[in-house]
């Protein structure tokens, strides 16, 4: 449904809302919203599909071994950002123009 949208990462996202007749409604971060006449003059050095490496708690161990990296690089990574236990996870991906991005079961604020 996001990409309907024209959001191809979760991190994208500031607000989703499950409309009542089922469709979404996003608002996007300001950093991803369409570029002005400006922006545009500046070259964009890659793009890549985002890789899902956790989903509701549970790792996606094939994801991190098409990344190139390891289990034990996921935890030590987790580790890093205070989280000790992928349960708390509710969703984490890998990009390669902007790495790791982990969004816990209970967001922080913004």
């Amino acid at each position: 449904m996001l990409r309907d949208k024209d959001v191809f990462s979760i991190r994208e996202v500031a607000f989703a809302i499950l409309e009542p007749n089922g469709k979404i409604s996003v608002i996007k971060k300001p950093i991803y919203e369409p570029p002005t006449k400006l922006e545009m003059t500046s070259s964009i050095n890659s793009v890549s599909l985002p890789v899902t490496l956790i989903s509701d708690g549970k790792v996606l161990h094939n994801n991190i071994e098409k990344i190139g990296k390891t289990s034990s690089w996921l935890r030590d990574e987790l580790r890093h950002r205070g989280i000790q236990d992928t349960q708390n996870v509710f969703f984490a991906e890998w990009r390669l123009e902007d790495g790791l991005f982990i969004q816990t079961s209970s967001p922080k604020s913004i």
